[in-house]
């Protein structure tokens, strides 16, 4: 069993979306790393939504793709996991 824990591959799990996140404050940044010092890919206003691929290894990120398709990070108490479905559009 641990033999087969070995070889999963997680690749297909950093590159499929989790779902949508929900920007909650006035204003949010997303960041080109997994740091509040990094350079700020983009700027996000409340009720912006996102696509999200898990968390980063602190868990105080979650790890989304910006407008450009680069990956960015967005401090998870600056956005919610909505409840309802998030319809895009």
């Amino acid at each position: 069993w641990a033999e087969d824990i070995e070889n999963v591959d997680i690749s297909a799990w950093e590159s499929t979306s989790w779902g949508h996140i929900r920007i909650q404050q006035d204003s949010a940044n997303v960041y080109e790393s997994n740091n509040t010092e990094a350079a700020v890919a983009e700027a996000k206003t409340k009720g912006d939504t996102l696509e999200y691929y898990g968390f980063d290894e602190s868990m105080t990120f979650f790890k989304v793709k910006t407008s450009s398709g680069s990956e960015g990070y967005v401090p998870v108490d600056q956005a919610e996991i909505p409840i309802e479905p998030i319809q895009a559009g």
